[in-house]
C-alpha cells in the first residue's frame, strides 16, 4: 500500500491542495442544524404518545401500548432506514434534474408501497391469532392495539418517506417547520383527545391514527408541490396497489362472516387464508401494475445472470 501511493505521487502531476471554501462550510452547517432540529422535533413528536400514556395510565397499560407500538414500527423504521439509505444519494445528485427525481422517488415509493402495505392489512385481520401465539395470552390487551396500529403503519408507509424530498433538494428547514407547526401538535391533539373523551388507552391508539390521518394528504400535497407532482397523478401511479389492497379488504371480511371468528382465528385457516391473501394480492398486481411486472422481470433477469 506504502510503495503504491509513492509511486502513485512519482509518476503522476497531481498534488493536493489545501482550500478553504467559506460560503460552502456555511451552508453544510446550516444544513446540518436543520436537520438537528428536525430529528429533536421528531423525536419528541414519536414519543409525546408513550409520555403521556405513562403519565395518566401506569406502567402496566403502558406496556400494552408499547409492545403494540413496537412490533409495528420497529420493522417499519428499518425498511424506511434501508430505503432513505439507498435513495438519499440518488436523489441528491439528480436534484436539480426535475423529471428525472420526479420519476425516481414515485417509482420507488412505488415499490416500497407494494411490499409494504399489503402486510399490514393482513396484520389488522390476523391479529388476534399470531398476536396470542407469539407473545402469550397475557399480551391480548395489545391486540386491538396492535391492529389500530396497523392501519397507522399503512398511513405512515405514505408518509414518512417524503422526508427524502425536503433532505435531497436541501430544504430541512421547512420540514421541520411543518413538523412544529402542524404535526406535532396534532399528534398531542390527538392524544389528550383520546385521554379526556374515553380515557381508554385503545381511545389514545384510534385518536393518534385519526391525527395521523387528517395531516396526511396536506403532508403529501405540500412535499408534491416542491418537485412540482400533483397528488392526483402519485395516487393515479399507484391505483393498482390500492385496488390490490381493497380487494384483500373484500377477500378476508367476507371470509370471517362466511365462517365465523371462532374458526377464522385456528391455524388451520388462518395459516392458507395469509397464503391466499398475499397470493391473490401478488396476482393481482402482477397482472395490472406494468412497473411491478417490470421490475419483477428485471430482477429475475439479473439473479439469472449472477448464476
Amino acid at each position: 500500500m506504502l510503495l503504491n501511493s509513492i509511486g502513485y505521487w512519482v509518476i503522476s502531476s497531481w498534488r493536493p491542495k489545501f482550500t478553504l471554501k467559506l460560503h460552502s462550510i456555511k451552508h453544510l452547517l446550516s444544513y446540518n442544524l436543520h436537520v438537528t432540529i428536525f430529528n429533536i422535533i421528531s423525536y419528541f413528536s414519536e414519543q409525546s404518545d408513550i409520555i403521556i400514556i405513562g403519565k395518566f395510565f401506569g406502567s402496566e397499560l403502558l406496556g400494552f401500548y408499547v409492545l403494540a407500538n413496537q412490533v409495528i414500527f420497529r420493522p417499519l423504521n428499518q425498511i424506511f432506514l434501508v430505503f432513505r439509505r439507498t435513495l438519499f444519494p440518488i436523489l441528491s445528485s439528480i436534484q436539480k434534474q426535475l423529471p428525472e427525481f420526479q420519476k425516481t422517488y414515485i417509482k420507488s415509493l412505488h415499490g416500497l408501497l407494494a411490499i409494504v402495505a399489503p402486510i399490514f392489512v393482513v396484520a389488522f385481520f390476523t391479529a388476534p391469532w399470531f398476536f396470542p401465539m407469539i407473545f402469550g395470552e397475557k399480551w391480548m390487551k395489545s391486540v386491538q392495539i396492535f391492529q389500530v396500529f396497523s392501519l397507522r403503519g399503512l398511513i405512515y408507509t405514505f408518509i414518512s418517506p417524503v422526508g427524502l424530498i425536503f433532505f435531497s433538494i436541501g430544504s430541512p428547514q421547512k420540514y421541520w417547520k411543518y413538523h412544529l407547526l402542524y404535526i406535532l401538535p396534532l399528534n398531542i391533539l390527538g392524544i389528550l383527545v383520546g385521554v379526556i373523551l374515553r380515557a381508554k388507552i385503545l381511545d389514545v391508539a384510534i385518536f393518534l391514527t385519526l391525527a395521523n390521518l387528517i395531516y396526511t394528504v396536506p403532508l403529501l400535497k405540500f412535499s408534491f408541490s416542491l418537485i412540482k407532482i400533483k397528488l392526483l397523478n402519485f395516487f393515479t401511479e399507484i391505483k393498482e396497489i390500492l385496488y390490490g389492497l381493497v380487494s384483500i379488504i373484500i377477500f378476508l371480511t367476507s371470509f370471517y362472516y362466511f365462517i365465523g371468528s371462532q374458526l377464522f382465528f385456528t391455524s388451520k385457516v388462518m395459516i392458507p387464508v395469509i397464503l391466499l391473501s398475499f397470493g391473490f394480492y401478488i396476482s393481482f398486481v402482477y397482472f395490472r401494475d406494468k412497473f411491478i411486472r417490470d421490475s419483477l422481470f428485471s430482477f429475475f433477469k439479473v439473479n439469472n445472470k449472477i448464476q
